[in-house]
């Protein structure tokens, strides 16, 4: 048959919402779908949507984003870190199938044999499955621009939108220069020795600033989205009769984890003040496991 079910959890947060203290928002729509159809295929799909918000999961946050606390450390200063979940994952789908075909019969006994080897007790299944990725933070991690002793709870501001996301300035006292003027980070990073190149903050996309009255113009926390995930997994299964031996079945078993070998992409690394560098927005692969997975088993039923 055909069957569909719809669910929505509402949403759900702390006392004092956005305000001083630790808040989180979470709602979800869930959506499934299953369907046997004639001969033996059987359908059925899982989809979720769901959004996190909150403004203090980046403490747990382990992927490219360190922040020990928000920079304003102001009684409103959680106000600034609402956003994204650090493991919010807006979709995420599953569809898994069977199919296991009647097969052949014959009232030739030869026939029927070679039919029974041929056609009958197949049972091929399978599950993919597709993941947003997670969100993270646009950080200069490594300076300090509010001045209050932490190195790893400052992000840039936004010099131009239209730039090339990959570009970005640094205020030039951090490297021996005037407070104030800049120099291109992209041109300091991947230069030996290292050239200071002064630079227009207005032609980059982002500025590694510095002082604590740039504390308001700071990029969102959590608004950069990782790349997703996918996994492909397959069986093959046969069963040989033997009739001959108290009705036994020989079951055959062939499985195949991440069956297409396929490269998913390790969280890219975000730090403003390294663009330029090879470590930055720069994709690692990562095969699931070590890559494809074969399993190849047997079973004997009398």
């Amino acid at each position: 048959g055909t069957g569909a079910t719809t669910r929505l959890n509402p949403a759900r947060s702390a006392i004092n919402a956005r305000g001083s203290f630790a808040t989180s928002e979470y709602n979800s729509l869930q959506v499934e779908l299953s369907r046997a159809f004639a001969h033996g295929i059987t359908f059925r799909a899982a989809y979720t949507y769901s959004k996190d918000l909150d403004n203090s999961s980046e403490v747990f946050n382990t992927f490219n984003s360190p922040t020990s606390y928000q920079a304003d450390l102001s009684a409103s200063g959680l106000r600034q870190e609402w956003g994204n979940s650090a493991w919010d994952h807006r979709n995420y789908l599953v569809v898994s199938y069977v199919w296991s075909p009647k097969g052949f019969r014959s009232g030739n006994y030869a026939g029927n044999l070679a039919l029974g080897v041929l056609t009958r007790n197949w049972t091929i299944s399978g599950v993919e499955r597709f993941q947003s990725g997670p969100y993270s933070t646009v950080n200069f991690s490594g300076f300090d621009s509010n001045g209050d002793g932490s190195t790893a709870n400052d992000r840039p501001i936004i010099g131009n939108a239209s730039a090339p996301f990959n570009t970005a300035a640094i205020d030039a006292s951090y490297l021996g220069g005037t407070q104030g003027t800049y120099y291109s980070l992209n041109t300091y990073n991947t230069t030996s020795p290292k050239q200071k190149v002064l630079i227009d903050p207005s032609t980059v996309h982002f500025v590694v600033q510095r002082g604590q009255n740039f504390l308001g113009q700071e990029v969102g926390r959590d608004t950069f989205l990782q790349p997703g995930y996918q996994q492909h997994d397959m069986a093959i299964e046969k069963g040989i009769e033997v009739p001959h031996f108290e009705h036994g079945l020989l079951t055959l078993r062939a499985e195949a984890n991440n069956i297409g070998n396929h490269n998913n992409v390790n969280p890219l690394g975000v730090n403003a003040s390294l663009f330029g560098a090879s470590s930055q927005l720069n994709p690692v692969i990562s095969r699931t496991g070590g890559g494809r997975a074969l399993v190849l088993w047997a079973q004997f039923k009398f």
